[in-house]
């Protein structure tokens, strides 16, 4: 779900997929610690339109994934 997200992310907010990716992490464990399903494709697209939306204006960043 990580890849599709990401997907979604970069066609959203023309950004570069290594950002993208670790967006979805974020926005995923975030669905995820307040209890929604991270598999459900309807949550992830709010989340991404809402959540993700902000991160990506403020600028937002996750440490790098090894």
């Amino acid at each position: 779900m990580v890849d599709r997200t990401a997907q979604l992310i970069v066609e959203r907010f023309k950004v570069l997929p290594d950002y993208a990716k670790r967006l979805a992490l974020g926005c995923l464990d975030g669905i995820e610690s307040h209890g929604g399903d991270s598999t459900d494709w309807e949550t992830i697209a709010n989340a991404v339109e809402v959540v993700v939306a902000r991160w990506v204006k403020n600028g937002t960043d996750f440490p790098k994934t090894p």
